[in-house]
Formats: C-alpha cells, structure tokens, sequence
C-alpha cells in the first residue's frame, strides 16, 4: 500500500482489517519517513535528510543530488526483499504477514561503510567527489594525452605495486608516502599528480586501459550515456516498444537478473 499516515485505515484498507478477511494475506506497506510522520517524501529531500546530499560533489563546493532517484530505488528493493521473506515464510507457516519499510529507513540502511566512519571511527564524512574515504587511489579521475578520463580503484596493495610497475613508477611503490593503503589515504595529495603524470603519457585512454584490464588492475572508462549504451553487449539490457505514432521506443530494463 501507498497511503499518507492515517489513509488507509479511513478506507478500510490498514493490514487489521484486511488480515481478517483473509489471513494468508501478505500486506507491504512503504512510507517516506515512517508510519506516524506525515511529511511528504520526495527524493532531494531525503537525500538531504539522510546525508547523501551533504556527501556528494567536490570538497570545495556545495552538495550534490544524485542524478537518480536512488534512494526510492533503494526503498523497493527493501520492500522486494520483505516480500520475498514473506512469502517464504508464509509457505512454512501458513500465515501471512505485513512488511513495512520507508524510504528514510532504506537510505539510512545504505550508508555502508560512510555510516561506519562515523558510528565506529568517529569520522565524520565530508564531500570528496569521486574519491574513497579510506582508500586510494580509488575513484580518482585521471587523463589520457588523448584528453579522455579514466578511473581507478586500487583496492590492495598488489594493485598499486603492479599499477607503479605499468606506468614506468615503480620507485612510489617502495616511497615511505605511499607503502601502504592508509599512507596512500594520508597523503592522497600528493600521490595523484604524480600517478597523473605518468597516465598522461599514455597517447590512448582506451589501449591504456586494456593495459590495465590485462594485468588484473581494476579500472574504468568515464562514459556518457550515448557511449555507455553503445556497445553491442548491452542490447540484452534493452526493451523496445511501439509508442500511438508507431515510433520505435527504447528502454533500459529494470529487471537485470536472469532464472535459470
């Protein structure tokens, strides 16, 4: 159900009354702050509400929207999962049940580890664009002599010392600056002008990052949609459609898994 507090049980259609009328009925319900606040949800207001806005853009200006609505996505993939339990739930005991999530909840559930920053470590996050609060380089957006942005994300130490072997920088692996994950974190300012002075030499993004891809490096092409959506591969993800004029429409799936 998708009722302001209070609607549904106006109508006659609150889980009490219908679990009565059939008690093998499994009954979600989302709200936006929860069951008792009235205020109305809308995306930008909970991603400030729950610290996504105050997280994302650069360091040095203000905070960012997502260019999604994620947070309701985030929500009904709660809500699926409630359902699905339920359901399972309902094959063993023969009962129905009533899943409840919001979209306050669902947000505050993703913070991950941007959450464990501040209730474990006592960090407070900050805005730092695309970069990793607890490692680097990672997220870290560099160029190509052919002015097209990569990134990367160096998750373990092996990626950085096979990274500094790539790109003819083998001695920043053994600098006492960046020996490990949490010097690289320290001293993040430093390490990225010189790795992007040696990634700069590269002629070509796309041959450079094949470079990276075949020694096990993790890293991506920075794309724009009409790239993302270009290569053959992704024709699976897509769904076409007649619109009244007859005109071909084009739409990314929703659903991205597959049974077997």
């Amino acid at each position: 159900m998708n009722y302001r507090p209070g609607a549904a049980e106006k109508l006659g259609m609150d889980y009490p009354t219908l679990q009565q009328l059939n008690s093998r009925l499994i009954y979600a319900e989302l709200t936006g702050f929860g069951a008792h606040d009235k205020r109305p949800a809308f995306d930008v207001v909970l991603q400030a509400e729950t610290g996504f806005l105050h997280l994302t853009g650069e360091a040095d200006g203000p905070p960012v929207k997502m260019p999604v609505a994620l947070i309701d996505i985030l929500a009904a993939h709660q809500l699926k999962e409630g359902i699905l339990v339920a359901l399972l739930q309902r094959e063993r005991s023969g009962q129905g049940s009533k899943v409840s999530s919001s979209l306050y909840a669902a947000a505050l559930a993703s913070l991950a580890n941007q959450a464990t920053n501040w209730l474990i470590a006592g960090y407070s996050p900050q805005r730092m664009g695309s970069q990793h609060p607890n490692i680097a380089p990672y997220g870290d957006v560099f160029r190509t002599a052919d002015g097209k942005e990569l990134v990367l994300a160096i998750g373990v130490e092996k990626h950085f010392q096979k990274l500094c072997q790539l790109i003819s920088a083998a001695h920043l692996a053994q600098d006492e600056r960046f020996r490990t994950n949490a010097d690289r974190v320290a001293h993040r300012e430093l390490l990225i002008p010189l790795l992007q002075e040696q990634i700069s030499k590269y002629p070509r993004r796309d041959a450079f990052l094949q470079q990276l891809h075949q020694e096990g490096i993790p890293a991506g092409a920075n794309r724009d949609l009409p790239d993302v959506f270009s290569p053959p591969e992704e024709e699976r993800l897509l769904v076409r459609s007649k619109d009244d004029q007859g005109q071909t429409i084009t739409a990314v799936r929703s659903v991205a898994f597959k049974l077997t």
